[in-house]
């Protein structure tokens, strides 16, 4: 058993301090964005280098209640500066994103991170070795997210492909999402798709047979067994993995499907997949580019991704994400910070990602660059020039969604042995509604008067808070000082009379 605070035999390490973007020198963020948490540490490292000289844009970023929830988008976008939401970010969904009914809003569909969804783990053998090598089939997979598998010592065909593991921990414990989220879907329809058989549930009635249960956003928990649990919160299971504690580690393991940046971030294992050809296949930066360069880009800048892809160089389950981009309704000075911020992500920053994520293949970068052409950046007399590089995403405007609250993430502070802490998100409030101004209340207070003023000390435009309370207070006092000074007089008079 490994002892964390057993220091023999340890070995130095060198640890360095990436910067923050709450350190930057803008006082207020410029704009904000909500929505998909695969992309939140690669934006949060972002927004630490474009808000320094030359850029100087601070940008502010936080998930929804529902992981790709970009609704705060649709209704803030035309808000005025703090409390506009230029951007929203979504992985794939069946269906994806519109402005609700009756909106006129136009926007593009921008490629800005290329991860892929992984199952990690925890666990270590009879030995107290940990196991970092873990190879497993569709099938065997599907059996085991569904807590059907717990104790994988029975299960002769995951001994055979893993012989050198050392007698398994007698009952693995399987993590889930328990909410709706894109990665679920990716993770279902892959499911779907290569394992039909054991992704279904048994019927049961005097026939019974075998039910798909198919791709979804949420997972089918109703048919999920003891063994599989549900987190909310795409961090919150990768801590619940990372930090499993059982009571006897030699007996017990967790696993958990999550984004790759995630099980990156807490420094999980995770499983290779062999394929029905025999060939096995792990989530690396080059079989993840490799799966997106496989998957179909489609008119509206987005990816149809190849499920029952069998190409042996590509990690089949692909997590692209696309951030929302206004072409219209957005302010000019809000559209130039916007457009900067993309410019960075999809070309230099995707250089400076971290652990985790792929770097955009070219022909979605160009999309990306594409769509910031787009972005108001002057008045409309004089619009910004369209590259002629690429052809224009397709703009979309209808469909309607639904209204969930917002949600901030609650970030565990670290795992042990980690050596960073997860940042907090940093745009919008607690369980603000999303049919209010979706991220006001965290720069603005309501006074009694309905009156509001920044919480850093700015006041809100048309706000006359400050001089009435100035002038009401320079009343008192001379009124005070009048009625004091009319009595030390009528006290004088009383001690004339008297003498």
């Amino acid at each position: 058993v490994q002892d964390a605070t057993d220091l023999n035999g340890a070995v130095d390490a060198v640890v360095s301090i990436a910067p923050a973007p709450d350190n930057c020198p803008q006082k207020n963020n410029d704009i904000l964005g909500v929505g998909s948490s695969s992309a939140y540490d690669a934006i949060y490292r972002w927004e630490a280098t474009v808000c320094l000289p030359p850029g100087n844009a601070k940008v502010g970023y936080t998930g929804g209640a529902i992981d790709d929830y970009v609704q705060p988008f649709f209704n803030n976008v035309s808000s005025a500066p703090p409390n506009t939401v230029a951007f929203g970010v979504t992985g794939p969904l069946p269906s994806m994103p519109a402005p609700p009914a009756g909106s006129n809003l136009a926007f593009h569909f921008a490629p800005l991170t290329s991860s892929a969804v992984v199952l990690a783990y925890l666990m270590y053998d009879r030995n107290g070795a940990q196991i970092t090598s873990l190879t497993l089939t569709p099938d065997l997979i599907a059996q085991i997210v569904l807590g059907e598998i717990p104790n994988w010592n029975t299960d002769q065909q995951i001994l055979a492909l893993n012989p050198s593991v050392v007698n398994f921990p007698s009952r693995i414990l399987a993590y889930y999402r328990a909410e709706s989220s894109a990665m679920t879907y990716v993770e279902t329809s892959w499911l779907a798709a290569n394992a039909p058989n054991s992704w279904a549930f048994n019927s049961g009635g005097t026939n019974p047979t075998n039910v798909p249960l198919g791709a979804s956003t949420i997972f089918p928990s109703a048919h999920a067994g003891s063994f599989a649990t549900g987190v909310t919160g795409a961090d919150n299971l990768g801590f619940k993995v990372a930090t499993y504690a059982p009571l006897d580690e030699l007996d017990q393991g967790a696993v958990g499907f999550m984004d790759s940046s995630t099980a990156a971030f807490y420094g999980l294992p995770t499983v290779q997949i062999q394929r029905p050809d025999g060939s096995v296949v792990a989530a690396t930066t080059t079989s993840i580019t490799q799966a997106i360069n496989d998957d179909t880009l489609q008119s509206d800048g987005t990816l149809s991704i190849n499920f029952a892809n069998a190409d042996p160089q590509a990690y089949p389950l692909s997590m692209p994400t696309y951030m929302l981009v206004p072409s219209d309704a957005i302010a000019a000075s809000q559209g130039a910070s916007l457009q900067k911020f993309l410019l960075y992500a999809v070309q230099a920053g995707q250089q400076n990602e971290p652990a985790g994520y792929a770097p955009l293949p070219g022909k979605l970068a160009s999309v990306s660059l594409q769509a910031a052409a787009h972005i108001p950046t002057q008045t409309p007399a004089n619009p910004p020039p369209t590259p002629s590089a690429v052809s224009s995403p397709a703009t979309v405007r209808t469909g309607p969604l639904p209204s969930p609250t917002l949600r901030l993430h609650a970030f565990p502070a670290s795992h042990p042995g980690s050596s960073s802490s997860r940042p907090a998100p940093s745009a919008c409030p607690q369980n603000t509604p999303a049919t209010t101004n979706a991220c006001a209340a965290v720069h603005t207070v309501v006074s009694p008067t309905g009156q509001r003023f920044s919480a850093s000390g700015d006041w809100a435009a048309g706000s006359m808070v400050v001089p009435g309370v100035i002038a009401i207070a320079a009343l008192l006092l001379t009124a005070g000082v009048l009625l004091w000074f009319l009595g030390v007089r009528r006290r004088l008079r009383l001690l004339e009379k008297l003498q």
